[in-house]
């Protein structure tokens, strides 16, 4: 087969890439340096690891129309496990976290009064320095550096505040019940 478009990586925009170019008519043919599909999307088996968990990709994030089309299409559900329990890590014990920062109470009604943007560090150098906030900066700052792979010194506090208020609204994130897997 003489392929019309060649495709590089086998992840997510890939995969959706040939998928429409199929369906327009074209042949496609797609190249994947590794020895399985779907890029940051990676399931990690029940049986190896203990549990079905994911070891990239977890979320849909926001409104996520093409995403969530795709789910449905294929008949897969999310959910935003509202009642769900936060983990963590903290010196090597995981435990629940009585606060899900960066949602606790205190700091989306620090971010709702801000004026003007400044960076994470900063507004919490102005707003949290004491050390009865210092699980909630921590946590936060985990949150910036780990899930977002930010720099607290560098990003917006705004951007925090954008991220609190979708979970808010309902918008945020929600998980896809039978994993990214699945979709792949």
């Amino acid at each position: 087969m003489e392929p019309d478009v060649l495709i590089i990586g086998a992840g997510a925009a890939g995969l959706i890439a040939a998928r429409e170019l199929s369906k327009a008519g074209k042949k496609v043919l797609i190249l994947e340096a590794r020895d399985r599909i779907g890029g940051r999307i990676f399931p990690l088996d029940k049986n190896e690891f203990g549990y079905g968990a994911q070891g990239g990709a977890e979320f849909v994030h926001g409104e996520a129309p093409v995403t969530r089309a795709l789910l449905k299409e294929i008949g897969l559900t999310t959910d935003r496990n509202e009642d769900g329990q936060w983990w963590s890590v903290i010196d090597g014990e995981a435990k629940v976290m009585e606060s899900a920062a960066p949602y606790d109470p205190v700091l989306k009604e620090k971010l709702a009064t801000l004026a003007e943007d400044t960076t994470i560090a900063k507004f919490f150098d102005e707003n949290f320095a004491a050390t009865e906030y210092d699980n909630l900066r921590r946590m936060t700052m985990r949150r910036i550096e780990g899930y977002y792979a930010g720099d607290p010194l560098r990003t917006s506090a705004f951007a925090l505040r954008e991220d609190v208020n979708i979970e808010e609204t309902g918008n945020g994130n929600s998980s896809i019940k039978e994993g990214y897997g699945e979709m792949i």
